[in-house]
């Protein structure tokens, strides 16, 4: 499978639920997180934000058929309560992992395994690769945006935009860069990806990456506080327009921001890796304990 195909076959559409019933999108991608010796924990890395106030997120998976996509899909629920899910441990970082490594298991103890493509750790740029990033590079982003994808073929949006900010700066003092695209709600928890290509203009970069080798930013966000302020701008020029709702069609924006901002530090991703790892363990050393009492 080609590194585009794999790219979007690492993320998938989240829906949040509350009740049984749906409440908003969002958009996740799949991780591996290795906690001792061989074992790890496969888990849906998305933001906070996207699964706040649900009790369950749904994402529809890939059925595999001998190691390749079959075509055919499952929706998978997990639970959402706050002891069921990974957040980092940091408030401020709006980062957290969905464990899916029971529905993986239950899968395949039905002989219907699924298909998922992790990104590696690796992917991400560490501090000394920050600095060898050109200050303005084509960005990819694969995600719902508003919840739309590929529904006949399971696949999320692709969508292409430049960096607004130096990648080898941090925006206003902050780990974070800013990335000049048209994001809508859903978006949030979308993977960014920086194709590497032609004319790479330094030797480390012609040495380590290739043109088939993506570097991954830690997933983007989408503001809500961007997209309000917007609104009532609009609303707000309408209004000085004398436009009357009265006589006019039903109006209804559809806010899209153009500038995002993303978190580059590693870190962050590292440190929710800790923090799973340190549940984990607590969680095995409990279970320990339970069957020797």
């Amino acid at each position: 499978m080609a590194i585009a195909e794999q790219m979007l076959h690492s993320t998938v559409k989240l829906v949040s639920m509350k009740g049984g019933a749906a409440c908003s999108t969002g958009t996740g991608f799949f991780m591996n997180f290795a906690i001792r010796g061989e074992s790890s924990v496969p888990a849906i890395v998305t933001n906070k934000h996207v699964i706040e106030g649900s009790d369950q997120v749904t994402a529809l998976c890939h059925l595999a058929d001998d190691g390749k996509p079959s075509g055919k899909f499952i929706a998978c629920g997990m639970p959402t309560t706050r002891n069921c899910v990974f957040h980092h441990p940091d408030a401020n970082v709006d980062l957290c992992a969905v464990p899916i490594g029971n529905i993986m298991q239950a899968a395949i103890a039905l002989k219907t395994p699924l298909f998922i493509t992790h990104l590696a750790l690796d992917l991400i740029p560490d501090d000394e690769d920050w600095k060898y990033f050109d200050a303005i590079e084509e960005v990819t982003m694969i995600g719902c945006p508003n919840g739309l994808s590929d529904e006949a073929n399971n696949l999320p949006i692709v969508r292409r935009g430049i960096t607004a900010t130096s990648l080898g700066k941090l925006y206003n003092g902050k780990p974070e860069f800013m990335v000049d695209m048209a994001c809508f709600p859903g978006s949030s928890g979308s993977p960014c990806f920086c194709m590497i290509g032609p004319g790479i203009s330094t030797a480390k970069r012609t040495a380590c990456m290739s043109r088939e080798q993506p570097m991954k930013f830690p997933p983007g966000h989408y503001d809500e506080k961007q997209v309000r302020a917007l609104t009532k701008l609009l609303d707000d020029v309408c209004a000085d327009l004398r436009i009357s709702p009265d006589n006019q069609p039903k109006r209804e924006w559809v806010a899209m921001v153009m500038l995002v901002c993303s978190n580059r530090a590693p870190a962050d991703i590292q440190e929710l890796r800790a923090e799973i790892a340190r549940q984990f363990l607590l969680l095995e050393s409990l279970e320990s304990q339970t069957v020797e009492g």
